[in-house]
């Protein structure tokens, strides 16, 4: 069974790497992770790469990040880089769209987050650079607004599901876009011919058919085999000692 994850924020934790090293040997002993996320208004750390910078010195496998896709974007972070993050050490991966407006980001955060889709955040690239790290665990939808503080619990539930499942089908349209296109047999090349216009193949095909007629007349003499019938020409019987053959009309 998975073990409980504790996770803090940037704003509440200045702390050094040392003191992540003492919070997280607190918790092993309670059979518990911690998740340390970075958020885009924080006193002492706003972006996941310097989270992450913190995370990776404090060394403890049961100390993580956790990813959030608001507060990656709102402060304009880098994407790609999460792909190339350890699986192991990313303890949760939030998701939440929001609009691109002018305004701080913590009221950006508390009145207009929304499903994933309904925003202008790259939503899909956050997910596939996630995935790509190698990244199983918990996805949890983060969505603070005013109309859902209101809505049934329920309903908000099922849309919250239906927008995780068109990403989903997004992220497979991207992945299937990235893969190479399957490679198609390469057609066979046209006959070669001859200056007649026959095919090359045919013309071989005569040819070894008069040198099977060329040995046999020599063989048998040219009493017996005055002339051999080549498809489409006919083959005089060569004269004693001539090496070759003369092709008559």
């Amino acid at each position: 069974m998975p073990r409980p994850i504790v996770y803090y924020f940037s704003l509440l934790s200045p702390w050094t790497y040392i003191g992540n090293r003492l919070f997280a040997d607190l918790a092993r002993r309670h059979g518990m992770r911690i998740g340390y996320e970075a958020l885009a208004w924080g006193r002492c750390v706003k972006d996941w790469t310097a989270a992450w910078d913190i995370v990776r010195a404090a060394d403890r496998d049961n100390l993580g990040i956790v990813l959030d896709s608001f507060h990656i974007c709102v402060r304009g972070n880098p994407i790609e880089p999460i792909a190339a993050l350890p699986a192991e050490k990313i303890a949760l991966v939030q998701v939440a769209d929001a609009p691109a407006l002018v305004m701080d980001p913590l009221s950006l955060s508390r009145h207009y987050r929304c499903y994933p889709g309904q925003g202008d955040y790259p939503i899909v690239d956050y997910l596939d650079a996630v995935t790509r790290s190698g990244y199983r665990g918990p996805l949890s939808l983060e969505i603070f607004n005013d109309q859902f503080r209101g809505a049934s619990a329920a309903a908000i539930a099922i849309d919250g599901m239906r927008s995780l499942r068109a990403a989903g089908e997004a992220l497979a349209t991207k992945r299937a876009a990235r893969r190479p296109a399957a490679r198609r047999p390469r057609a066979a090349p046209a006959a070669a011919r001859d200056r007649n216009g026959r095919s090359a193949i045919a013309t071989a095909s005569d040819g070894r058919a008069a040198k099977r007629d060329r040995e046999k007349v020599i063989d048998e003499g040219p009493d017996e085999c005055s002339a051999a019938r080549v498809p489409g020409r006919s083959v005089a019987a060569p004269a004693i000692g001539q090496d070759h053959l003369r092709y008559g009309p």
